[in-house]
């Protein structure tokens, strides 16, 4: 009762030995009624585990969307094969740990994870189409720039050509 996870024991035929305070309380169930009966949660979704949460041989776990009276919730959950001391028959213990939040976090955390990965996808797509669409008219300044520097020009020309040039090349090494 202190374990404070969901406790749940069953004979060979899924009939409920016992079940802790915290499985009634979650699934909204009087023990009495349900001692005796088949326990069978509605399933609303199923995950496949990782492989660092696998259990030994023989063991079965988990993760569990299922239907609570406060609404679906997230279990991770292990059924344990074991013997029934009283008739010696092979029962079946499962114990379920409530990671709804966890769940969701996780949900948040891969949301974000996606967004910020689009982000970065379109400011890269951005980068590029402003490069390339800077580096045409640049090129064509500093062209035009070079065709000047065939041409008489005063002096005061000269000098503002080849303001006009380098401030082009810094530029264009500043884009590529």
């Amino acid at each position: 009762e202190a374990f404070g996870d969901l406790v749940l024991h069953r004979d060979g035929r899924g009939r409920v030995i016992f079940a802790n305070a915290a499985l009634m309380e979650v699934f909204g169930l009087d023990s009495g009624a349900l001692t005796g009966n088949v326990f069978s949660p509605k399933i609303l979704a199923e995950t496949g585990i990782s492989p660092d949460m696998r259990t030994p041989a023989g063991f079965a776990a988990r993760e569990l969307q299922l239907a609570t009276p406060g609404g679906p919730r997230w279990f991770h959950w292990i059924d344990l094969p074991i013997r029934d001391d009283v008739t010696g028959e092979t029962a079946l213990r499962s114990v379920a740990r409530d990671i709804t939040e966890h769940k969701h976090a996780e949900h948040v955390l891969e949301q974000a994870r996606a967004k910020a990965e689009q982000a970065n996808r379109a400011k890269s797509r951005f980068l590029a189409t402003v490069s390339h669409e800077m580096r045409t008219p640049l090129n064509g300044i500093l062209g035009m720039s070079g065709l000047l520097r065939d041409t008489e020009l005063t002096p005061e020309q000269g000098a503002y050509n080849e303001a006009i040039h380098g401030s082009g090349t810094a530029l264009l090494a500043l884009i590529e």
